[in-house]
């Protein structure tokens, strides 16, 4: 076994940060269609909360609108949990390359197997994000599909001239290296296109692109070989193995969605107090308040655009009031970060506080933003709605004609 050279280490590190930046990317894109937002932004918030960054005001029902976001902070905390996360997930497909036996290594990090992943990756990851944004409107849909299918035909046709005139006439390093530049720069105008910008990561991945690139060139050039024929010297290294511990225990405290207590068996169901509060908006949105008690006992107080204001009470079954708190603890309810839901300053809003075994939690929301039966805002909505239909609180609610205000 020869001993690793620097150009080999390099290019291990470059290959791990340029495949989980790929990877992030497509994330951070297809967040877009799933409820991802919010676990990185709960995540942005945790960030915030250690290094005692400056936060919006608590969000209450009484508003009309939220206090706007500390954009700078929110942004920081982003970017530094996004960093945070690639950076470990890196060193950890590092450790893996560090670890695995030599025959995987050599296919792992061959010039074919390394070059492809070097040169494909991000073009991968960003046409995958080009299908998942294909579902707008029919106008953006043509413009993404065209788009997508020109990309692909643009590098097939690159690879496929590239191969033909090497397999008749070996290419000089200089000429591979102008070749290489073509296409990091014909793929970074592509993926750079406002259609394709996403918040935070992106910076990371258009650096870690033409760096693998470049590095995978300087391996090429070194071994002058189809694939690496000679097994050289791998350790882990006490530092590879520090990171890895280092950042693990980092993106756990950052990422652990925290204590969730459980309260589909409360100790004591005489100290069970949920409250479920609606708020007003820029319309005819009715604000009320409804508590449901252990023992059954149920409370209703109203405040604008209801039928009733004055304070009623009607009961449910222990049953009910056990779903209810099924619910909650199927969505780990205390582990809920209303913070890291997305605000808009004209949509109504809802608040639920759960009180059991002297323990408290409330989480406020409002109605933008909601994917259709996804995510723990969506979740939240359905209980609220449950908490309606269980009180039968429309019989307060619902006016007849135009509930007064």
């Amino acid at each position: 076994m020869q001993p690793r050279s620097r150009v080999q280490s390099l290019h291990e590190v470059v290959f791990s940060l340029n495949l989980v930046t790929a990877i992030g990317y497509s994330l951070l894109v297809y967040d877009d269609k799933k409820d991802l937002n919010y676990y990185l932004l709960r995540a942005a918030f945790r960030v915030n909360d250690i290094l005692h960054f400056p936060q919006t005001n608590p969000v209450t029902t009484e508003a009309l609108r939220r206090h706007s976001q500390n954009f700078g902070t929110l942004f920081a905390g982003m970017e530094l949990a996004i960093l945070i996360s690639v950076l470990a997930a890196a060193v950890v497909v590092l450790l893996f390359l560090r670890l695995c036996p030599n025959r995987w290594y050599c296919v792992i990090l061959g010039n074919r197997c390394s070059g492809g992943f070097a040169l494909f990756a991000l073009p991968l990851a960003y046409l995958c994000t080009l299908y998942w944004r294909a579902d707008s409107d029919m106008a953006v849909q043509r413009e993404i599909m065209h788009l997508f299918w020109f990309l692909v035909a643009a590098d097939f046709l690159f690879v496929a001239i590239l191969s033909l005139v090497f397999r008749t006439r070996p290419l000089s390093m200089w000429t591979i290296g102008i070749l290489l530049v073509f296409h990091c720069a014909f793929w970074l105008i592509a993926i750079s296109r406002p259609l394709s910008l996403v918040a935070g990561g992106l910076t990371l991945s258009l650096v870690a692109f033409p760096l693998s690139v470049s590095i995978w060139l300087l391996n090429f050039k070194r071994t002058q070989r189809p694939v690496i024929g000679t097994v050289q010297k791998r350790s882990v290294g006490t530092s590879t193995i520090a990171s890895a511990v280092v950042f693990g225990a980092i993106v756990l405290v950052i990422w652990y969605p925290g204590q969730a207590y459980s309260l589909a068996h409360p100790r004591n169901i005489g100290s069970v107090s949920i409250e479920m509060s609606r708020g007003p908006c820029y319309g005819l949105c009715p604000s009320y308040s409804l508590t449901l008690h252990g023992d059954g006992l149920v409370e209703y107080s109203g405040s604008r655009f209801v039928r009733v204001r004055e304070k009623q009470t009607t009961r449910i079954s222990s049953e009910q009031l056990m779903h209810v708190l099924r619910d909650l603890d199927s969505m780990d309810f205390f582990t809920v970060e209303d913070r890291a839901f997305q605000w808009c300053y004209d949509s109504p809003s809802a608040s639920i506080s759960v009180s059991v075994d002297g323990r408290h939690k409330s989480v406020t929301t409002d109605q933008c933003s909601i994917l259709k039966n996804a995510g723990p805002k969506a979740r939240f909505f359905q209980i609220a709605d449950e908490i309606d239909t269980i009180a039968n609180s429309k019989k307060w609610v619902q006016c007849d004609g135009l509930c007064r205000n």
